[in-house]
C-alpha cells in the first residue's frame, strides 16, 4: 500500500472516530438530560398533588366567602386565598425552571451558573416557606373555624386544650416544612453532584 493511500486511509478513519465520538458523546448528554429530570420527577408529583389539594381548599373558600361575616375573618379570608392560590404556582414554576435546564444545547460553565441561579431561588423561596407556612396556620384556623363549624374564633375563650392543639399543630407545620427543604436540598445537591460529574467525563 502507498504513502498517499495509507495517509488517505488514515484521514478516513480519524474522522469516522470523530464522527462516532460527536455522536456517542450526544448520547452520554442526552441519558444524562433524562437521569436528570427523573431526579425532580417524585417532587413534582407530591408538590402537583399539593397544588391541587389548595386550589381545592380555594374553590371551596371562595365558595363560602358570604359566611366570613366580619371584618376580621374576610382579611383572613383573603390572605388564605391568596396564600393558596399563589404559593404552589411559585413551587411550581421553581420545580420546572430546575427540571428544565437543557444540558444538550449549552456549554458546561453556563448550564453550572444556570442551574446554581435557579437552586439558589428555589430554597431561598422554600425558607420563606417554611415561616409563611407558620403564619398562615394561624390565618386558616380561623377561616376553617368559621366555614366548617360557624363558630367565630376570635370569641372563642381559649382554654388549656385549645392552646394544647394549637402547640401541636405549630410544631406539626414546622416539621413537616423543615422536612420539605430538607428533601429540597437533598435533591438538588443530587442533581448539582450530577452536573459536576459532567465536567469529569
Amino acid at each position: 500500500m502507498e504513502l498517499e493511500e495509507m495517509q488517505t486511509l488514515w484521514t478516513s478513519l480519524s474522522q469516522r472516530i470523530e464522527k462516532l465520538e460527536i455522536i456517542n458523546n450526544q448520547k452520554i448528554m442526552e441519558i444524562t438530560q433524562i437521569k436528570y429530570k427523573n431526579k425532580f420527577n417524585t417532587i413534582t408529583k407530591y408538590e402537583s398533588i399539593g397544588a391541587v389539594f389548595c386550589y381545592f381548599i380555594a374553590i371551596f373558600i371562595l365558595l363560602n366567602f358570604y359566611k366570613l361575616d366580619t371584618w376580621y375573618l374576610s382579611v383572613c379570608g383573603v390572605i388564605s386565598l391568596a396564600f393558596l392560590t399563589i404559593m404552589p404556582y411559585f413551587s411550581l414554576g421553581y420545580l420546572k425552571k430546575l427540571s428544565n435546564i437543557d444540558l444538550t444545547n449549552s456549554t458546561y460553565k453556563k448550564i453550572i451558573q444556570q442551574y446554581q441561579d435557579v437552586r439558589k431561588k428555589t430554597i431561598a423561596f422554600q425558607k420563606w416557606a417554611v415561616v409563611a407556612s407558620i403564619f398562615m396556620m394561624f390565618i386558616t384556623i380561623p377561616v376553617a373555624d368559621k366555614l366548617l363549624n360557624g363558630e367565630d374564633f376570635f370569641a372563642k375563650e381559649f382554654d388549656t386544650q385549645m392552646w394544647f392543639v394549637i402547640g401541636i399543630s405549630c410544631v406539626f407545620v414546622v416539621y413537616v416544612a423543615q422536612w420539605g427543604l430538607g428533601w429540597y436540598k437533598k435533591i438538588t445537591n443530587s442533581a448539582e453532584q450530577m452536573l459536576f460529574e459532567l465536567d469529569q467525563d
